[in-house]
């Protein structure tokens, strides 16, 4: 008794130090599974019941050798072939092993067998050997084991013990628990209730990446919430990210990136400053996934298509893509900052809507592999990081929200009706030179005056000259149109 109680002992200990070896996702989970081992009431690996996984043990009731080698497993074997796990429970021991089979020890006739079940946890618990040990592809211990709250009581812990007995260690690196699905009232799934969303369902009518990244949209850490209504919401943004995505692929028609990417050295500013918000959005997609947060992944994306890009960057260059030189410098400069974030941003979303990907990558100009499952997810490239410029166009941004709040004020006042038709006048002590100030305001023009002290000032007045009809900026047109679309025009 004094040795079982000694090797219980040694178990739990072993547990509870396996257990701080391991990473639980959310951190909670590492105190649940300690506290249910720390006070586990037993450690028995039978049940008395009358159905499940059987023990396939006999004994002597004479002398009460345990049987179970030999003539005795192979018995077992031939009955599990034949009639399956059920016919343990449907046979006598005779019929089992035959009339004259005797006991190893003692020799004697009078055999039974084991009547009691193995625990269902233990045996779930030998999953990980069952699986990881059996197939080359694959190694033991597990990356990762995945399932509900529930299974810190369950399979966690039965294969925590399974595998410190067999192997001495914990048979995963990493374990996460999820939440339950409910309603969008916190009401469990019940056909009673008619509450239940069949998720073949939402696949037939919407497709299998919006039920994906709703899924992702989700905090998985608590129980998640799951109606039309959210279903909905969904589709709102996840349609918000693929026309953004479809909006950098089709102003690539054009573009060849191995003749035609610009160096980053030689970009406009405009076009660094969007670069360095991706490497940004990168690091912190990237830190998601290593911490299994694919909220974070998904609402970080939807926000960069929101609002760095459909915003402020993308309204900025339509005027350089559309009325520029095709092939000049700063067009060029600009395709090369949407190809860039297009292939970045369609790898990093990959694990989540694999198919829009999918599709997404088969038009994206250049060389590529056969399959988008098949690229690396993209490194951080440090050369984008710099923190002087980041600096700067934090507070141009801030200066970008003032001219807006000044150009609707005098459209509704019926001074301008759309911002081609403004000239911005900003008299202001900070320097915004080097920079071009009315593509960055997409207005006409932008007249800056030195200050030496005082507060900024923000006038708008309607522009100077005539409307070009085809850029619809205002400027002295010659022969009907502007100066800079007059060469465009030209060397066509």
């Amino acid at each position: 008794m004094d040795n079982v109680l000694e090797h219980e002992k040694s178990l739990r200990d072993m547990s509870l130090k396996a257990i701080d070896e391991t990473k639980w996702v959310p951190s909670w989970g590492e105190k649940r599974i300690r506290g249910m081992l720390e006070n586990r009431p037993d450690w028995c690996i039978s049940r008395q019941r009358s159905w499940g996984v059987p023990i396939p043990v006999f004994y002597c009731k004479d002398c009460g050798e345990i049987l179970m080698k030999g003539y005795f497993n192979e018995a077992v074997q031939n009955l599990v072939e034949k009639e399956g796990a059920n016919g343990w429970f449907i046979k006598s021991a005779k019929e089992i092993l035959g009339e004259d089979v005797k006991c190893t020890k003692c020799h004697k006739t009078n055999i039974e067998k084991e009547n009691n079940i193995m625990d269902v946890w233990l045996e779930s618990g030998t999953s990980h050997a069952a699986v990881l040990e059996t197939k080359e592809e694959l190694v033991w211990p597990a990356d990762l084991y995945l399932e509900g709250s529930d299974q810190h009581r369950g399979w966690f812990q039965s294969s925590l013990l399974v595998s410190l007995g067999i192997k001495g260690r914990a048979p995963y690196k990493t374990v996460l628990t999820h939440g339950f699905i409910v309603d969008d009232k916190g009401r469990k799934m019940s056909k009673s209730l008619g509450n239940v969303v069949d998720p073949l369902k939402v696949i037939e009518k919407n497709g299998a990446d919006i039920l994906r990244w709703w899924v992702a949209l989700s905090d998985f850490k608590n129980d998640v919430g799951i109606a039309e209504s959210l279903i909905n919401q969904a589709i709102d943004s996840f349609s918000k990210v693929r026309n953004t995505l479809r909006f950098l692929l089709s102003n690539l028609y054009d573009f060849d990136p191995k003749k035609d990417k610009i160096d980053y050295k030689n970009m406009n500013e405009i076009d660094k400053w969007i670069l360095l918000k991706l490497e940004k959005l990168k690091a912190k997609c990237l830190e998601a996934y290593e911490g299994f947060e694919l909220h974070l992944i998904s609402h970080g994306i939807l926000n960069f298509c929101a609002v760095d890009l459909s915003a402020y960057y993308l309204d900025m260059i339509k005027d350089r893509l559309y009325c520029d030189k095709s092939n000049s410098l700063e067009r060029r400069s600009s395709q090369s900052a949407l190809y860039e974030m297009l292939t970045v941003i369609v790898k990093l979303i990959t694990p989540i809507i694999s198919f829009t990907c999918e599709d997404i990558y088969r038009y994206i100009p250049g060389e590529k592999k056969k399959s988008i499952q098949l690229e690396r997810i993209p490194e951080i490239n440090t050369k984008y990081i710099d923190k002087k410029l980041e600096d700067k166009w934090d507070e141009i941004i801030k200066l970008i929200e003032r001219v807006y709040k000044k150009l609707e004020e005098k459209r509704n006042e019926k001074v301008i009706i759309s911002t081609t038709e403004a000239k911005v006048i900003i008299k202001t002590k900070n320097d915004i030179s080097g920079i071009d100030l009315p593509l960055v305001f997409i207005v006409s023009q932008v007249e800056v005056i030195k200050k030496e002290d005082g507060e900024e000032e923000i006038d708008v007045r309607l522009a100077d000259g005539e409307k070009c009809p085809r850029c619809w900026k205002y400027s002295d047109l010659k022969n009907g149109i502007c100066q800079r679309c007059t060469e465009v025009i030209v060397q066509k």
